[in-house]
């Protein structure tokens, strides 16, 4: 019974050094939603207030899958209306201090996500954001800045200093889609 005991003791030791290991290692990191970079590595866009509005662009079905004390996702779908390339290449919201650009790839059988530096879309072509594919990741300053029911403007930029706003509704963590 004593061996039994010990051996019992020692694969919890085993096991709570080896949680604590990765914990350490994690804790550089402040945000867990199957992210394969730390916010370093991340691209941020920056807005001058010089930009021009760009006119060529057309947005529908904006959605924010809103998950309580982690970062959200913002999902839509994104028309070139003119006569020549358009290229996203940033977002931001008010009361969100994160906003990237992402997609998410599946590689031997598993799923991560990674940064979208830039997309660009062909006059007429329709670019659509979902879940388990682009998306905008959006982390809010708080906790109970936004809830479900409210309505944020998102802001994108453009290359060529242009910008384009549109509102999305803020949905339940258990929403698929917009409708």
């Amino acid at each position: 019974m004593l061996k039994v005991n010990k051996l019992k003791l020692s694969a919890a030791a085993v096991a709570l050094l080896t949680f604590s290991a990765c914990a350490v290692g994690h804790g550089d990191h402040d945000h867990d939603h199957g992210h394969d970079m730390h916010h370093g590595g991340h691209s941020k866009v920056e807005f001058t207030g010089k930009e021009s509005t760009l006119d060529s662009v057309e947005f529908s079905r904006c959605w924010v899958r809103l998950v309580p004390e982690r970062p959200s996702a913002a999902y839509f779908e994104l028309k070139n209306t003119g006569s020549e390339t358009i290229t996203l290449i940033g977002a931001r919201a008010t009361n969100f201090h994160d906003v990237m650009l992402h997609q998410t790839v599946v590689k031997d059988g598993s799923s991560k996500m990674i940064n979208l530096d830039k997309l660009a879309l062909e006059p007429g072509q329709t670019a659509v954001f979902k879940p388990k594919d682009n998306h905008v990741m959006l982390t809010a300053d708080s906790a109970d800045v936004v809830k479900v029911g409210d309505k944020i403007n998102l802001e994108f930029k453009f290359e060529g200093d242009k910008v384009a706003t549109t509102e999305c509704v803020v949905k339940p963590i258990n929403a698929i889609s917009f409708d």
